[in-house]
């Protein structure tokens, strides 16, 4: 019966610690969001730790954004001066990427999201135009975990 009990406690620290891969990001490494509204993309960069001792990770990134809009009808009326306004919210997904990974740290460097925002009038002859966007949430998915990150944005 001890042997038993031992093989249980032995597999049972074995699995445990196979499994205890907790991504977390280190305060004192550096580590941002950074949104470039030139080219509507959004990135984050940082040193992600707790990835066991997995020799690579996978991340990429989920931003979930509202856009303020304005919509002109090319056939004028009383709104063509300033437009209709709207608002459109959506998340969106950036490309997975493969990072290496050294004693359970990744250095993770332009994980990006395109926002590709595309507005939305009440027919194709309109033209759409966004006035300003505000970052709602952004999440970094690292080997299918999700790290809220949107504090990291500046």
């Amino acid at each position: 019966m001890k042997k038993l009990s031992l093989l249980a406690l032995s597999l049972f620290l074995v699995v445990g610690t196979m499994s205890a891969q907790n991504p977390h990001i280190n305060k004192k490494d550096q580590a941002g969001v950074v949104a470039d509204w030139s080219t509507e993309i959004v990135c984050f960069s940082g040193v992600v730790a707790g990835n066991g001792n997995a020799s690579s990770v996978t991340a990429y990134l989920e931003v979930a954004v509202d856009a303020e809009t304005l919509c002109y009808n090319p056939a004028g009326g009383a709104k063509d001066d300033v437009g209709v306004p709207g608002h459109q919210s959506f998340t969106v997904k950036g490309e997975a990427q493969t990072f290496d990974c050294k004693n359970g740290k990744a250095n993770l460097q332009n994980v990006c999201a395109a926002l590709n925002i595309e507005v939305s009038c009440p027919n194709w002859k309109w033209t759409g135009v966004v006035e300003d966007v505000h970052i709602l949430s952004v999440s970094l998915i690292i080997n299918g975990k999700t790290l809220d990150v949107t504090n990291f944005y500046h």
